[in-house]
């Protein structure tokens, strides 16, 4: 059995990128406009992936300019 160990920053920034997935995908669902709403289910994605490999231990930790990209969003 594979145990991962995560610090406290590690578990912050999954609860950070589970909480935008969400937020993107509501964002996504609300939307009337195909664009924003398909711009929106790619940012939800994107970050549900980052939270899987953060959760998995896989993975690099993102660059500090596309995670305050991301953070913006």
């Amino acid at each position: 059995m594979l145990e991962i160990v995560m610090t406290d920053r590690d578990k912050q920034e999954t609860a950070f990128l589970l909480r935008r997935a969400e937020q993107e995908a509501i964002s996504a669902i609300r939307t009337g406009h195909p664009h924003a709403a398909a711009a929106h289910f790619e940012m939800a994605l994107i970050y549900g992936e980052r939270a899987r490999e953060a959760l998995a231990g896989e993975g690099d930790p993102l660059p500090r300019t596309e995670e305050n990209r991301l953070r913006q969003g």
